[in-house]
């Protein structure tokens, strides 16, 4: 596979999903579903839980799936997986984390999360595909609203994360993704900061709020219409007949 043969290894993936439940306790969903560790979230009643990390990307896709409907069923349909079920609340997202222990991956962090941003527009559409979805990127309750990236930055839209071994998180990806297709978009970003040239100088790392006007950012895409007058299928043209 392309990314094997240029970091040595497989990437690792995760993700961490978030819903509300206001019907029930954690306490409760975790005797329903004690496979799970769930956790408290920022939001009134909002839960998060993980998923993986996994070298196995099929059976971790699959597992998201699986995840989503266990809980559903569990809760009679009254967990809230909608991406800003409360204006005045935190949204939920499914983001997801690549990581690798290659020497390669932890000493071009940057230049990956630097690509990111430079495709952001051209692949937003795959992280957010619904109406609903561009609600949540308003800049407030630490969602991201601008192109950017930083060390444990919640405000960002990509977030360097993690201690000796360090993983890029991208928090775009809403609950109503195809995950198939976000994973794909996330790989074929990864191939191409890894064998294109750095995008660093145009898209430095932030310290602060992506929205402090100091920074003067682009802003990511704010409904559907331009997220899909952005997006660019040319992305994906260049793993069109190999695998990742």
């Amino acid at each position: 596979m392309l990314l094997d043969n240029i970091l040595d290894e497989k990437v690792t993936v995760g993700a961490e999903i978030e819903f509300y439940l206001n019907s029930m306790s954690i306490e409760e969903l975790s005797k329903r579903l004690p496979e799970y560790s769930f956790i408290k979230e920022r939001g009134n009643s909002q839960i998060e839980y993980h998923i993986g990390p996994s070298f196995d990307y099929d059976s971790f896709l699959n597992e998201i799936e699986s995840s989503i409907k266990k809980i559903k069923v569990a809760t009679s349909n009254q967990a809230d997986f909608s991406p800003k079920p409360y204006k005045d609340d935190y949204g939920s997202s499914l983001q997801f984390q690549i990581s690798s222990s290659s020497l390669l991956f932890q000493e071009k962090l940057d230049d990956i999360c630097a690509s990111f941003c430079h495709y952001a527009c051209e692949t937003f559409l795959a992280y957010a595909p619904a109406d609903e979805d561009y609600e949540r990127f308003t800049g407030e309750y630490m969602a991201p609203s601008h192109i950017s990236f930083g060390n444990n930055n919640r405000t960002c839209l990509i977030r360097i994360n993690g201690d000796l071994q360090k993983r890029i998180e991208v928090r775009s990806p809403s609950p109503s993704c195809d995950t198939y297709i976000v994973l794909c978009t996330i790989l074929t970003n990864l191939y191409r900061a890894l064998t294109e040239e750095s995008r660093l100088e145009q898209y430095p790392k932030i310290y602060g709020n992506s929205y402090d006007v100091q920074y003067n950012l682009k802003k990511l895409p704010k409904n559907i219409e331009e997220s899909a007058n952005e997006f660019k299928e040319d992305f994906f043209s260049i793993i069109a007949n190999s695998k990742l």
